[in-house]
């Protein structure tokens, strides 16, 4: 989820609260650095459902993760080069 402040945040279910994605990876808690790798594959494996110009895929992820999200995570060096390759490989 993208704020209004241009945060991406996510909701850990074990601690029932969101949290920054900037700040996940710099924790070293197990919890939060299985949540960084496993938020790394889900946008790996949503760039692979828009594969070879799936449209159907592309127009429905359109909706969660709009084009200036995506750029505004890229261009924004605050964030983990992981997450910031996995947006890359998703646009």
């Amino acid at each position: 989820m993208m704020t209004k402040e241009n945060e991406l945040k996510v909701y850990i279910e074990e601690e029932k609260k969101w949290e920054n994605m900037l700040f996940i990876k710099s924790k070293k808690d197990p919890v939060r650095l299985n949540f960084n790798k496993y938020f790394v594959s889900l946008v790996h494996f949503l760039s692979d459902l828009c594969y070879q110009r799936n449209y159907i895929a592309i127009e429905v992820l359109r909706l969660y993760y709009p084009l200036d999200l995506c750029l505004t995570i890229i261009t924004n060096d605050s964030y983990q080069y992981d997450i910031r390759d996995a947006f890359c490989v998703l646009t």
